[in-house]
């Protein structure tokens, strides 16, 4: 754990892992999705999914290169900032957080067969819930042309802090901080 973690009192992964919550499924079944933390037997599904999301992002703005974006995917994994959502026990997304005086959604992604169902929603509204308890910022860049994660964000209370080259800068600041 590294000395921002510890001074939050709260590691990553912790934040990450919500009790489970149903989200709706087909014909009216509810699905159930868990967070958990993420194991290196998770990684390669990670970077499916990344790769199948963020590609149409990542491309066009930085171009990309399979063995480069493995690489530096692999490079950034680690187990206490890393988290797995599943939908009924199968492998639905991933989420990385930094936890430290501020907290950073560094990434999430929602595979495409389970997006729009409000796994993604539901987390962060959990996350959201976590930073005002532990009287936290959390900060997350989006890029300028995903549109549909920009106006999730913005629904759920983020707003502009900066814009960058391909990417807008947007921070939740609970009332408390």
């Amino acid at each position: 754990m590294t000395d921002t973690h510890r001074r939050s009192g709260l590691a990553g992964t912790a934040a990450l892992c919500p009790p489970a919550f149903p989200v709706p499924g087909s014909g009216g079944h509810e699905k159930i999705c868990r967070v958990r933390p993420a194991v290196n037997d998770d990684l390669e599904a990670m970077f499916r999914c990344f790769r199948t999301t963020l590609r149409k992002h990542v491309e066009p703005a930085f171009g990309w290169n399979e063995e480069r974006q493995r690489a530096g995917f692999a490079l950034k994994f680690n187990r206490e900032e890393w988290a797995v959502l599943t939908v009924d026990g199968v492998f639905g997304g991933l989420a990385w957080m930094e936890c430290g005086d501020e907290w950073a959604l560094r990434l999430i992604s929602i595979q495409p067969e389970y997006q729009s169902l409000g796994i993604g929603q539901s987390w962060l509204q959990y996350i959201q819930a976590r930073a005002r308890e532990e009287k936290r910022r959390v900060r997350l860049k989006v890029f300028q042309t995903n549109h549909g994660a920009r106006r999730l964000y913005e629904r759920l209370g983020f707003h502009a802090a900066a814009e960058h080259e391909h990417m807008h800068e947007l921070v939740f600041e609970p009332e408390c901080v």
